[in-house]
């Protein structure tokens, strides 16, 4: 190792060198003397040197596998994070697919209760309505049959000159004519209401549109009919031969289909009617028929409730006239 004093001699001899006092070769030969006088520290120094560059490859060596092992690491931690939250995603994705064909096989299920209940109402609304499926002679035999209870093979002659309304007059053997032996029948969608002629005459013979007025006598619904007809299948058969259809085009010409009471032979009805008080009389009255001024037909119970042709309550003891 070259030491201060080495480093003064050098500079010395560099002096006496640039100053001419001594020439390029002696200064040459005594800078080599000057310098193998350390030759063996020199070598002390590279073998230390040598040593301190192996150390620090050592530790070279030692950071540059900590940094990989730290890399190695790191990429282990982010593939097995990417691996659990791939596998927390599958099970949520699993899970709501379960939940997805859960809902979608309730759906399914609601959805078949659906058609299965519309098919239902459906087929029972079919149920309610197979007597208008009927042909038309069948459904006035089943309706004759009601109001008659019998299959009698007399001639039956129809008139439906007025929209909604049926008048069957039955031809029997016995005397009276047709204002003894009509029945009338309105329809209403779902059902029928049935109206058989009363008279203030003292016989027979002498009932006449003057003396005679329509009553209501029930109310039937068409599932019911429905039924009759089924049950009755032969009667209805018998009744069917004998309906005359003549006449089906025509209005009844006996007794107008609104006169629901006697005509006032005292007075004239019609300025009667226009009384203000007419309307207000007659829904007071116990058992009346009488007709509005719009042709709604209203007849009274005998507690004086007032009703309209489908049974539906109009009111009690209150005036009704329409304006």
């Amino acid at each position: 190792m070259i030491d201060n004093n080495d480093l003064e001699n050098l500079r010395n001899l560099r002096k006496l060198l640039e100053e001419n006092v001594i020439s390029e070769f002696e200064y040459n030969t005594r800078k080599k003397d000057i310098l193998g006088l350390s030759n063996f520290e020199n070598v002390e120094q590279g073998t230390n040197k040598l040593g301190e560059l192996s150390r620090k490859k050592f530790w070279i060596r030692i950071s540059v596998g900590v940094v990989v092992l730290f890399i190695i690491s790191g990429i282990g931690m982010y593939m097995g994070y990417n691996y659990i939250h791939s596998h927390d995603k599958n099970e949520l994705t699993k899970q709501d697919s379960q939940k997805v064909n859960k809902k979608k096989k309730e759906s399914s299920k609601s959805s078949k209760s659906s058609k299965s209940s519309k098919s239902s109402k459906s087929s029972s609304s079919y149920k309610k309505n197979k007597f208008d499926t009927l042909g038309q002679k069948e459904q006035l035999a089943v309706l004759i049959y009601k109001v008659s209870n019998t299959d009698s093979p007399d001639e039956k002659v129809v008139y439906m000159g007025e929209p909604k309304k049926i008048v069957i007059e039955d031809l029997v053997g016995a005397g009276g004519g047709a204002l003894n032996h009509s029945a009338m029948f309105v329809d209403n969608g779902s059902s029928f209401t049935t109206y058989e002629i009363l008279s203030n005459a003292q016989s027979v013979a002498e009932q006449s549109k003057d003396n005679s007025y329509w009553v209501h006598t029930g109310t039937y619904g068409k599932e019911d009919l429905y039924n009759i007809y089924q049950q009755n299948r032969n009667d209805i058969d018998n009744i069917m031969g004998s309906i005359n259809l003549a006449q089906s085009s025509k209005v009844f010409p006996y007794l107008p289909t609104n006169q629901f009471s006697v005509p006032d032979q005292n007075s004239n009805t019609n300025a009667e009617q226009n009384d203000d008080d007419y309307y207000e009389r007659k829904s007071r009255e116990k058992n009346a028929d009488f007709t509005l001024e719009d042709g709604t037909h209203v007849h009274n119970d005998d507690q004086g409730n007032s009703y309209d042709d489908q049974g539906q309550v109009i009111g009690k003891g209150s005036p009704v006239k329409l304006q």
